[in-house]
Order: C-alpha cells, then structure tokens, then sequence
C-alpha cells in the first residue's frame, strides 16, 4: 500500500504529528475523503470481522523524554493501570509498585473526548494542550512510544529535557544527543519497535522525520538519520526540522545553537532525500506553531494518499521540487498562497556579495481544493482541499483552498556561507571543525548560480 511511516522527535514535533493524525482522523469522517483516499498510507488498519468495524493506530514512532507523554500511558487504553505515582493514595496498598513524578492530569479535552456521549468538546487554548497528549484524537499502538530513561520533560521549558528532573544538566548540545542515541538506544530501537512497525507495512514509501534544532534533539535525530539510512538505503525520507533564529547579532552563548543547526543540516542533505527547514517562532505556543506547521506537512502527504490518477509517490513529489537534482535538496521557499513563508531559510540576512533577487532553480506547486484551476503536470500537483481537525487553532483552519509554492532557490547560499564564516572563525579548532567549514562550503556552492563581486557588497550581520 506504500505506507509512510512518520518518526517525530522532541515535544515540539510531538504536537506536529499530532496534529497531523488528528487530521487524518477527520477525514475518516468524511465521506468524500474516504472514498478519494487510501488511508493505510499513514494509518495502519485493524480489521474486527465479527463486528465489521475497522480501528486505525498510526504509523507513528514518537520520541520523547521522560514525562512529556504528559497524562498518557504507554498502556492504559490496554490496562487501567499499569503505574502509581508517587501521589498516589494506592502506592500504599500495593508493595510492588513503580513510583515516578506526580501523575498528569487529563486535560479537559481529553475529559470531553473521552466521555463524547455527555460532554462537548471545549474549545482548545494553550493551558488546554501543553502536552500534545492533552488533544490526542487516534488510541497509539504501544509500539509507538519510545522514551528517554535518564531525561525528564521540563514544563517550563518544554523542549530542553532536565537530567532526572534535578535542574542541574540540560539535553542541549549536539554530541550529547548523537551519544545517547547511539550508546543507549540504537539497537533497541531498530530491532525492536522500528522492526514491530516495518512487519506492519506490506510496501513501504519512505519516513517522514520531524526533528528541532534547538537541543539536543538535533544530534539524536541525527544519528537516527544516519542509521535510518544504512538500514534501509532505498527508502525515501523527508526531513521537517524546526529551525530557530534567536538574534540578529552574533554572540558566543548562541554558537552551540547555531553548530546544531549546521551539523544537523550537513546530515540531512547527506542522508535524507528532501529536507523542509521549517521556521520555529518563539512567539508560538507547540500547539500553535504545530497548527500552523501541519498545513504544510499534512499537504505534502496528502498527495501519497491518493488513489488512483492524482496519487503521487514521494520520488515523484522529490523529482517536482528537485527537478531530480540531488545536490539541492533544501526546500528554500515554501510559501502558501504567495503570502506567508513558512522556510526559516526565506528570511535569512542576504550574504555580503549574494544576489538581491534569488535565482529559482526549481518550483512546485501544490493546488489544495476548489483552487485548482491549472492542469496539472510535472511541476504543478493537485489534491483536496485542507481538512483541519479541531484541534488545530482557529486561525490556522482555513483557507481550506489553497495554493502551496514549494521552491529551491540561491536563498540556502546565503545560509550556509553565513554559516561557513562563523564555523571558520570560532568553531575550527573544535573536533571536526575544519571537516564542518568544508561542508557548509559545499552545500553552498550547490545553489551558487552566476557571477558572484569578490568583494564586499554589503555589511555582513555577523
């Protein structure tokens, strides 16, 4: 069925894969959809011929630290309960029990949801959905759920998890990420739930991988990548990584931030095959960031969904972007009715010699619904209109037609010689560092196009 397999890591791209389920989950509902899409793509099908009901669990594999699953329990759709908590009155009935941190409780959405008979569903708020399990539509598999055993979600700082919750060590640098996931996680993950989801696929298409840059999440994601692909060579991954741009002004507390970025990107374009770097606004909440970033994710997707003529595959879709260039694989400008810009690279500084006007390599166009009035070909796709579940804010609901520009331009030139400047200036003399400012001069010179003054044009930001 060339299903697709997402793999969110952190709490941030926890809410993004939520969101983009719980979309899937609405169109379940519709009939139109169901009969224009082939769900078992994203979703993987449980059939109870007594009943003649189908159940659907996502092909999700969801990473997160300890705690941040919130008031979910890996098993209690299976148990009722299967852990106490350390303020729990019945630890004292019971010698054998595990103990953790205080128990989460229920958002009032998932109160409502739960009893849907007797109680409508609240409007969601940010109070209402800090954790992504507080508007969580779709029952996991209990394969799904991975979680950090020495790092604990910090609710005030919801992705940067705490060592064992003592307020003393953050998961923040990029090694430490690359070193936990290959000491302590990267055998049990691939023989055990990674394998559990693959036995579920009868074709698999490839991996959605959804990471953020501002932790060391960056690095985790990253050795994950790199085995990904040493597992399956073949298979066709998207990286959505959520990039962040504290200041404008260069200073050394930001160099560990921006060596994430630059490290994790050079693994990305080495390894995945389409890379979206998403722009992450302090401003947002991960609920509201995550409802506005699904908009993208959920129409990117819905083109693999598709039965029949409309169906395309994600080489396809690569192909449209990249043009089957596979030395630019940065998706520079990813625009939604020419108005907003959802790429960080789209508002990156302008480098001291960069043309004003970037050159467009290659551009696809992505017609959502009653907007698609072209005929479409190799470079202009259509597919439904945007279905929004109620979990996604109501300012990011609509327009539910739309036309989504996706285009890889000279832009991603002014990322990464930035980059390679400041690598070269503070970061040679680190491990690999002389390794790393090659890199990022390489990556830029894939979208160099024309005749560059060698001189200085301009004041450089940095």
């Amino acid at each position: 069925m060339h299903e697709v397999i997402s793999i969110s890591v952190g709490h941030r791209c926890n809410h993004l894969s939520t969101q983009f389920f719980n979309c899937q989950e609405k169109k379940l509902y519709d009939e139109q959809r169901y009969k224009a899409n082939e769900f078992s793509v994203h979703l993987n099908p449980s059939i109870d011929r007594l009943n003649q009901t189908v159940s659907f669990t996502p092909r999700a594999l969801i990473w997160e630290s300890k705690g941040g699953n919130g008031s979910l329990g890996t098993y209690q759709y299976a148990q009722t309960e299967d852990y106490f908590y350390s303020d729990d009155k019945k630890k004292d009935d019971n010698d054998n029990v595990i103990l953790t941190s205080s128990k989460v409780p229920k958002s009032e959405y998932q109160e409502a949801l739960d009893n849907s008979t007797t109680m409508p569903l609240p409007q969601l708020n940010n109070d209402m959905a800090k954790y992504w399990s507080d508007y969580s539509r779709l029952i996991y598999n209990p394969t799904s759920f991975n979680n950090l055993k020495d790092w604990n979600h910090d609710l005030s700082n919801s992705n940067l998890p705490d060592f064992k919750g003592l307020n003393v060590h953050k998961f923040d640098s990029y090694e430490l990420g690359v070193q936990e996931f290959n000491e302590n996680y990267l055998q049990e993950f691939f023989d055990g739930n990674l394998h559990k989801q693959l036995e579920q696929c009868d074709t698999l298409e490839g991996f959605n991988v959804m990471s953020s840059l501002d932790s060391a999440w960056s690095g985790f994601s990253s050795a994950m990548l790199l085995e990904l692909r040493n597992e399956l060579p073949k298979t066709t991954i998207f990286a959505w990584n959520y990039y962040k741009r504290d200041s404008k002004e260069l200073n050394r507390a930001l160099l560990p931030h921006l060596e994430r970025q630059m490290k994790s990107s050079v693994v990305c374009n080495e390894e995945a095959d389409l890379v979206f770097p998403l722009k992450s606004d302090k401003a947002l909440s991960d609920w509201e960031q995550a409802s506005q970033s699904v908009r993208i994710l959920d129409s990117v997707n819905s083109l693999f969904e598709q039965k029949g003529e409309r169906r395309r595959s994600m080489a396809h879709f690569q192909d449209c972007v990249g043009v089957s260039d596979q030395t630019r694989k940065f998706v520079s400008s990813i625009s939604e009715n020419s108005d907003y810009n959802y790429s960080f690279f789209h508002d990156y500084p302008i480098y001291k010699n960069s043309h004003k006007n970037p050159h467009i390599f290659s551009e696809c166009l992505i017609q959502r619904g009653s907007l698609a009035n072209l005929e479409p070909n190799l470079r202009t796709l259509q597919t439904s209109e945007f279905l929004a579940s109620d979990t996604v804010s109501p300012q990011s609901q609509s327009p539910q037609s739309f036309d989504l520009q996706l285009s890889s331009t000279e832009k991603s030139r002014d990322v990464f010689l930035h980059w390679r400047d400041i690598a070269s200036k503070y970061l040679r003399s680190a491990p690999d560092g002389d390794e790393l400012v090659d890199n990022l001069g390489t990556l830029a010179s894939a979208y160099e196009y024309g005749w560059y003054d060698d001189e200085d044009s301009g004041d450089d930001v940095f």
